[in-house]
């Protein structure tokens, strides 16, 4: 993951904290980032947040 997906994953975040959007339309937000794992599989974004965190502990 880049600091660039990272960003934005944050950007959505932050986004949803100060106008929080009905389940459906984040889930679509992730999705239309295109997060995918190695094996090309788009990645539900529960897990797109907890790899996000790891990557934040482990790599900053």
């Amino acid at each position: 993951m880049t600091k660039e997906e990272i960003r934005i994953l944050f950007e959505i975040a932050e986004e949803e904290i100060r106008n929080p959007l009905p389940k459906e339309e984040v889930i679509r937000k992730y999705y239309e980032m295109g997060m995918c794992d190695e094996n090309g599989v788009l990645i539900p974004p529960f897990d797109v947040l907890a790899m996000v965190t790891k990557e934040q502990i482990f790599n900053y």
